[in-house]
């Protein structure tokens, strides 16, 4: 008879299916030699609650297993109990059964700490994974911000060498722009000497020419006729004496003026000194002859300069040319 047999011999004996003499006179011969061969551990005394160590149970064969001395195990034939004491426990299987119970309970109360603990580290572990993928997504971003920079880089880089070309390059410009402002400054200088030396030559070519302003011009008047003119005022107006003796190189009239006035003669003397006698007597004597005067033939621009500088000149007064006070 195997366990599961005598299992069911002791519920049936508990629950009133036999009588408790009748489980207790099948179980009590057999009790030593089951408790060997299934548990292999000596007898359990009453009732014993405290834990007790685990063992590997032996397997257990599926073929019955003989009953010495007895008949052989039929659970339709009568059992004896004249061989077993009367006070025999009825619940000797079942304390056999709960000490393996309770460290079986003990061990599904392992199994389930165990997973629990397994799942929390299940739980960690998907955590660990959802930061492992955060981890990633972030390494790629940095990774893409690096490739980023690095190029942002590279175009700063860029720049600063075509800005360095361009300072260069400016520079450059710079030395040549300065190199021209100094020859420009140079041609300048020299094109104002130039101006001022053609200015003193065209003022040196007329130091001889005298303009006769306000002579009344006669009906087809020649060359010889205007020499005559200005020989002939010469010596009435100026009160030159031997007025007949100056030579000329050149005596003509201008252009017509605008104002209506007889147009301006200029006479070009042979001498210096006749240019000068007939100059030096124009401020006595046509001082009250406002309609006539002789002056120095000058350049257009001297005449300009010289407009320029009158009113500084009656900001003074002046005697025989020397500087004496200004006037306020």
């Amino acid at each position: 008879m195997d366990l599961s047999q005598v299992i069911s011999q002791a519920h049936e004996s508990l629950h009133g299916n036999i009588s408790p003499t009748a489980a207790v006179s099948f179980v009590e011969p057999n009790y030593q030699h089951f408790s060997q061969s299934i548990f292999q551990r000596p007898p359990v005394p009453p009732y014993p609650l405290q834990s007790t160590p685990v063992h590997e149970p032996q397997r257990i064969s599926q073929s019955p297993m003989p009953c010495p001395q007895i008949a052989p195990c039929n659970s339709g034939l009568p059992i004896s109990t004249a061989t077993l004491p009367i006070n025999s426990d009825p619940n000797v299987a079942m304390q056999m059964i709960l000490p393996n119970m309770s460290v079986m309970n003990q061990k599904l109360e392992s199994v389930n700490n165990t997973n629990t603990v397994i799942h929390q580290q299940l739980q960690k572990l998907d955590l660990l994974e959802d930061i492992s993928k955060r981890l990633q997504i972030f390494e790629k971003n940095m990774k893409e911000m690096k490739i980023e920079i690095n190029n942002i880089k590279a175009t700063q880089e860029q720049q600063a060498r075509t800005l360095a070309k361009e300072e260069n390059h400016h520079h450059i410009i710079e030395d040549r722009v300065k190199s021209m402002e100094q020859v420009n400054t140079y041609l300048e200088n020299e094109n104002f000497e130039l101006k001022e030396q053609f200015l003193r030559l065209q003022t040196h070519s007329m130091k001889y020419n005298l303009i006769f302003s306000g002579i009344k011009e006669q009906e087809n008047e020649s060359k010889e006729d205007t020499e005559s003119v200005i020989k002939n005022f010469t010596a009435t107006e100026l009160e030159i004496r031997d007025a007949n003796t100056i030579a000329f190189q050149n005596v003509h009239r201008l252009r017509p003026r605008n104002d209506g006035k007889p147009r301006n003669i200029i006479a070009r003397f042979s001498q210096y000194d006749d240019h000068q006698r007939v100059l030096r007597a124009v401020p006595e004597k046509l001082k009250h002859k406002s309609r006539y005067s002789v002056q120095q033939q000058y350049t257009a621009e001297i005449n300009e300069r010289r407009r320029a500088l009158v009113p500084k000149l009656r900001a003074y007064d002046t005697v025989t040319g020397e500087v004496l006070t200004l006037l306020t």
